[in-house]
C-alpha cells in the first residue's frame, strides 16, 4: 500500500501510517529479530535430528564423501 500505482488501483487516499516512523523498505527490523526468535523457539522444542537426517547434513557439508563420514 505504499506504492503510489498500487495505491491508486485500490484507490486508498488515507495517508501511509508507519511504525514507529519505519519506512517499509526497513522491515527487516521486525522481521530479522522476529525470524530468529521463531528459530530458536522451534529448535529448542522440536526433537532432535534423526540420524539419517545429521549423515545427510555431513553429506552436504562433505560433497564426494561417503554419507556419515568425511
Amino acid at each position: 500500500m505504499n506504492q503510489a500505482w498500487l495505491r491508486d488501483v485500490f484507490n486508498v487516499s488515507a495517508p501511509v501510517d508507519l511504525w514507529w516512523g519505519i519506512l517499509p523498505i526497513s522491515a527487516g527490523v521486525f522481521g530479522l529479530p522476529v525470524g530468529l526468535a521463531v528459530i530458536v523457539v522451534l529448535s529448542l522444542l522440536g526433537p532432535a535430528p534423526s540420524r539419517e537426517a545429521q549423515a545427510l547434513v555431513e553429506y552436504v557439508r562433505y560433497p564426494g564423501s561417503t554419507p556419515g563420514r568425511h
